[in-house]
């Protein structure tokens, strides 16, 4: 059994929690089936959650997880007050089992602890992996990445199975202005259907009226698909499973695929965006067709070119189907050309596209001194968006 620590944005813990039993199931066992183990003990820790699996599990958590940053394999975790101890620790690790060079990147903190010279350290940490590991030479590869806490004389070190933060899913890579987070978009979604399950969502046509780049249509899109298209550090390394190694893997997956919304629709004032927003939409699609064709349901999108606040849209859904609206309005630096404030936005959206759900990302700041008629506010959801400090939040029609 190996110590696997999911990384996530603070305040994210317990929805990437929900993603974690989620597709528990769906994961793989060594023998290629769906996993039969039940999901250990998960602790909940501020900023991610720590538990233990075996190693060909929990590295299969990189496809799936959309509100995690990374997936961190945790190779030990001591106590130490001095640089001898540390560099024999380092020294002493199986780290032929992973990487196949000393070339890698090294993310070193320490507070609290004797050991608080961080240069110090990972001069120490380079030295003991350059006496294991021959030096190494720049290719196209990922470069691995080490991960060192020492924290009240605990020094924990982890190795990073993820490569690039899992924000980038492989699609969506033309962005628009001040852009959203693709695991943001993911918690954000995740936020505005609360308790709603399947069964409601997919009976739901979900508007992003300012979409932007579209981050919240294709990720609501892609919620429940593994990421199959992009390279993770751990294909890289010596101990990866080999059924990883090969280019059809994605097919021992045989579970049916959920879709989250019945269909979806993006209206933005720019038509650049609009032009942005069709081409990661079929990125996407072209994506998926590719790794999960066997389990494709098609869905209807729509991208209109319009001030959805002007005046209202056509709403694309089908007839009688709720709509649900999820917005990131500008704000910051985007709003300086806007004469229309946040209460009026909020009450322009209501009335033009009458959602019986609506979530809002706005700065903490904004005041809504009350909701617009025939609505109330269910809840909302403080966190940080580029340095922002902002909430989220939900409104649903009364």
């Amino acid at each position: 059994m190996r110590t696997f620590f999911v990384s996530t944005p603070i305040g994210a813990e317990k929805i990437c929690l929900q993603e974690l039993y989620f597709h528990w199931p769906r994961l793989l066992g060594k023998d290629a089936r769906p996993l039969q183990e039940e999901l250990p003990e998960v602790q909940i820790h501020e900023g991610g959650l720590e538990f233990q699996c075996e190693l060909f599990v929990g590295l299969q958590l990189n496809f799936f997880l959309k509100t995690a940053n990374r997936i961190l394999l945790r190779l030990d975790s001591f106590r130490v007050r001095d640089l001898p101890k540390f560099y024999n620790r380092m020294l002493e690790l199986s780290w032929n089992d992973y990487l196949i060079d000393s070339d890698i990147e090294w993310e070193i903190s320490a507070q609290k602890s004797r050991l608080n010279n961080e240069r110090r350290l990972e001069e120490s940490a380079a030295a003991a992996l350059g006496k294991r590991l021959p030096k190494g030479e720049k290719s196209a590869r990922i470069k691995q990445k080490v991960f060192i806490r020492v924290i009240d004389d605990i020094c924990t070190i982890s190795l990073d199975s993820s490569g690039d933060h899992l924000h980038k899913r492989g699609w969506g890579v033309l962005k628009g202005e001040a852009p959203l987070r693709e695991t943001l978009a993911s918690r954000l979604l995740s936020e505005l259907c609360g308790d709603a399950d399947l069964t409601t969502t997919q009976k739901v046509h979900l508007l992003d009226p300012m979409m932007g780049s579209a981050t919240f249509l294709t990720e609501a899109r892609s919620q429940y698909f593994g990421n199959f298209s992009r390279h993770f550090s751990f294909q890289d390394w010596i101990k990866c499973p080999k059924l990883f190694r090969t280019s059809l893997w994605p097919a021992n997956y045989k579970e049916v695929i959920p879709n989250l919304f019945l269909s979806f629709q993006g209206i933005d004032i720019s038509e650049k965006m609009v032009q942005v927003a069709d081409k990661n939409w079929r990125s996407l699609a072209q994506t998926l067709e590719k790794t999960h064709k066997e389990f494709l349901t098609a869905v209807d999108c729509r991208f209109d070119h319009s001030d959805a606040l002007l005046e209202p849209v056509p709403v694309a859904g089908k007839t009688g189907s709720p709509v649900w609206v999820i917005v990131n309005p500008p704000y910051g630096e985007r709003i300086s050309n806007s004469s229309i404030g946040f209460e009026e936005t909020v009450e322009k959206i209501c009335i033009n596209y009458n959602p019986s759900r609506l979530g809002i990302l706005l700065p903490e700041r904004a005041t809504l001194k009350h909701a617009p008629q025939g609505y109330r506010q269910e809840r909302q959801v403080k966190l940080n968006n580029g340095g922002i400090r902002c909430l989220f939040r939900v409104l649903t029609r009364v």
